[in-house]
């Protein structure tokens, strides 16, 4: 049976990826042998084998020793990694750590896949070096997996060569039956406005706190749920504790400041009525929270940005409005 040895994190680590790459290895180990690299609280699986070196929320420099002595020492077919911006700690420290595990890899001479989460369009290439950096992971790797055909487009046009990029859409969970009355679950009656995800800047939030400001007078039946957790990054800039603060002068918005877990996300999204998703970034990846809801069957209001329009059509799979405009989003 082949043998794939795996560099990402895994849950309890409050990120995106790490959900992803347990559902994707918990599969992939029931027709291979896998072993995954991760960080020291990773929870087991019976379907895949950890070992637990580094870090929660950084990679030292004797875990990087450990990383690379696993690596050789596990003598994989293949070798897989997943690469986020913030995986190993900050984006730059990311990168560089990324590069020297994949050299270390190439001298072992067997394959090496990475997953790109998310690519910077070259707009933005002024944060880091990235036509050094991704033709450099190019270089090093045997294949690069993407989630959208634009997240392509923007790898090659850092001059990645396309048969190099595979495009492998992100999974999703099996659809399932939402709750046949919204709204009524606990007795309350009212009409939810649900926001789900983790909590920071790149959310835009304080613009469906707007909303929900015009909602107050206009539809006493609606309220706004802002659910999600503190990425493991932490609330850097106090965001979490400004829309906290701002949130406590509406009556009309409840919001949920921890860490969802699978069940009660379930309960959330069946009690609501719409799920909005007001973001503001300007990255190329997909949308995870997408992808953890959609089998829900509930219509989406996001804005015109490239993670939602690189997967998803307006008026067929959303509503789409332009980023930053309270307007915009109360008429959506």
């Amino acid at each position: 049976m082949m043998r794939v040895c795996v560099i990402a994190h895994l849950p309890p680590r409050r990120a995106g990826g790490a959900l992803y790459a347990h559902k994707l290895y918990n599969e992939i180990g029931r027709r291979a042998k896998v072993f995954i690299i991760a960080n020291r609280d990773a929870t087991s699986s019976t379907n895949y084998k950890i070992n637990s070196v580094w870090e929660s929320d950084h990679i030292s420099f004797p875990s990087l020793l450990r990383i690379v002595r696993e690596v050789i020492r596990l003598r994989a077919d293949i070798y897989h990694l997943q690469y986020e911006y913030s995986i190993f700690g900050s984006p730059p420290f990311t990168c560089i750590i990324l590069l020297l595990l994949l050299l270390v890899i190439s001298l072992i001479k067997k394959p090496r896949v990475v997953t790109l989460h998310g690519v910077l369009p070259r707009r933005l290439s002024y944060l880091l070096p990235l036509a050094i950096f991704y033709k450099f992971v190019s270089t090093l790797s045997d294949r690069l997996i993407v989630h959208t055909e634009l997240m392509k487009e923007v790898l090659r046009s850092y001059g990645i060569p396309p048969n190099k990029i595979i495009v492998i859409p992100h999974g999703v969970d099996r659809p399932r039956k939402s709750g046949d009355n919204p709204g009524r679950r606990y007795g309350d009656g009212l009409k939810k406005v649900l926001f789900f995800g983790f909590i920071r800047q790149s959310k835009g939030l304080e613009y469906l706190l707007d909303v929900a400001q015009k909602l107050a007078s206009r539809r006493p039946d609606v309220r706004v749920v802002i659910a999600g957790g503190i990425p493991f990054q932490g609330d850097r800039y106090g965001y979490a504790k400004k829309l906290r603060r701002l949130a406590s002068r509406h009556k009309n918005v409840r919001m949920i400041l921890k860490f969802i877990e699978d069940d009660e996300v379930d309960r959330l999204v069946d009690d609501s009525y719409i799920l909005v998703l007001p973001y503001v970034d300007s990255f190329v990846e997909t949308s995870g929270v997408v992808a953890r809801v959609m089998a829900h069957g509930k219509p989406i209001v996001c804005t015109r940005i490239p993670r939602f329009f690189g997967e998803l059509t307006h008026k067929v799979d959303c509503f789409m409005v332009e980023p930053r405009n309270s307007e915009a989003l109360y008429r959506a």
